[in-house]
């Protein structure tokens, strides 16, 4: 199958979170993202999702940068290339340094428009085998708030819980989840990993000690 693609749009979206994401750095309450629609020459389209934040507190990138990105950049590089494959993309964009998200939610889009025009699922034209994996979740919340979101993170069956507070508030939460004490009786035999990027050696061994 060989497609042409015609346009690529952008779409701004901004939607209220259900609660405040708080991290060390900042409290997100709003989640900007933007939206990317390719289509081809016969009128069928595909959807992509930029996962950048609104601020370089997570990543370098940025909704502002990317859609620079995409635009001035991503854009005249793919219009009106003829595909066979989604994984062209890639390599079309390999000329281009960096900026990995803005090229993830174009080639995202690409990827969703082939598996529409093949009549498959996106899920069975990247290779996916349709078994269940287990999905984690992330937690940031206030030290106060913290334990119950944790403990209703774990009732609804997730496995793994990353934690985006400070190192400080990560050590507290591997205490608990590793000690039997009444206040956290409901972690102690928590099946669930929490990780931060640079734990402690000492909170990654209450961590373990909390694990099956």
């Amino acid at each position: 199958m060989e497609l042409t693609l015609t346009a690529i749009d952008i779409y701004e979206v901004r939607k209220p979170l259900k609660q405040p994401f708080k991290t060390s750095l900042q409290t997100v309450e709003e989640r900007e993202s933007l939206i990317i629609k390719v289509s081809d020459a016969e009128g069928s389209s595909g959807y992509g999702e930029c996962v950048a934040f609104t601020t370089p507190w997570y990543t370098e990138e940025t909704v502002v940068s990317c859609r620079f990105v995409i635009q001035e950049v991503l854009m005249p590089l793919l219009l009106h290339q003829n595909l066979k494959h989604p994984g062209q993309v890639n390599r079309i964009f390999q000329q281009v340094k960096g900026n990995r998200m803005a090229k993830a939610a174009v080639e995202m889009a690409v990827w969703d428009l082939f598996a529409k025009k093949k009549g498959v699922p996106l899920w069975k034209l990247v290779g996916g085998e349709q078994k269940p994996i287990p999905a984690g979740i992330v937690v940031a919340a206030d030290p106060e708030n913290i334990e119950r979101q944790v403990a209703k993170a774990t009732a609804a069956g997730y496995k793994r819980i990353k934690n985006q507070k400070s190192v400080r508030y990560l050590i507290w939460i591997c205490c608990l989840a590793s000690s039997g004490n009444t206040r956290s009786s409901c972690f102690s035999q928590m099946p669930m990993a929490l990780l931060r990027k640079k734990p402690s050696s000492n909170c990654w061994n209450l961590t373990r000690r909390a694990l099956p």
